[in-house]
């Protein structure tokens, strides 16, 4: 769920959180440059999932981005969908 999303990715500690549109757009858009140092790295690729951003629609709704095409869709904030965290650097 979203709220459980949001609690996840703070775990992490300072600075750590979920990703606006836009950065789940621009991961989206680099996702082959990202998965191969991810790879090389031993870690796990990025899914081709939806991710939950930090940006809620509606009182019962917020908004994720699908990483296997880039749509940008409004789930309600119950289900269950893929936690991506981020940090400045």
């Amino acid at each position: 769920a979203w709220g459980n999303a949001k609690v996840w990715s703070s775990r992490y500690g300072n600075g750590w959180r979920l990703p606006s549109v836009k950065e789940l757009k621009t991961i989206y858009e680099k996702r082959d440059v990202l998965n191969s140092a991810l790879s090389a790295k031993g870690c796990q690729t990025l899914g081709q999932r939806s991710y939950w951003t930090s940006e809620p629609d509606e009182p019962e709704r917020a908004w994720s981005v699908d990483l296997y095409n880039g749509i940008t869709y409004n789930y309600l904030k119950f289900c269950n969908y893929y936690v991506l965290a981020v940090s400045a650097f």
